[in-house]
């Protein structure tokens, strides 16, 4: 851990802000592209918030009704779980196409 941290609310925050830039290094290896994405700068630890993110397989996706249930009955799960219902949640793509339906069926998934 980076020294000069007192507290366990501290460790705590620095091992979030860790576990989120590794995620975004994995997601978004470019640090321009991190930055006008989410820019951390303006990132506050301490104030709360409950985040969730799925990794989409890299696929070339003609439609997103299959992988719409998915997504929905894992939301579901969770909130089920006692996950709170005001959650944010993101859906990330690397290296993947779209055709198709795609888009439509996307959005149809996303108002459900």
């Amino acid at each position: 851990l980076k020294r000069g941290l007192k507290t366990g609310k501290e460790k705590l925050q620095y091992s979030q802000m860790n576990r989120l830039q590794k995620l975004l290094d994995s997601c978004i290896p470019s640090k321009l592209l991190q930055n006008d994405v989410l820019p951390l700068f303006d990132l506050r630890p301490e104030a709360s918030f409950n985040f969730h993110a799925f990794n989409m397989p890299q696929a070339r996706y003609f439609s997103f009704r299959r992988e719409g249930q998915l997504v929905q009955s894992l939301c579901d799960k969770l909130v089920s779980e006692g996950d709170p219902e005001d959650a944010h949640w993101t859906l990330g793509f690397t290296n993947s196409s779209f055709a198709g339906e795609f888009s439509e069926t996307l959005v149809q998934a996303m108002y459900r």
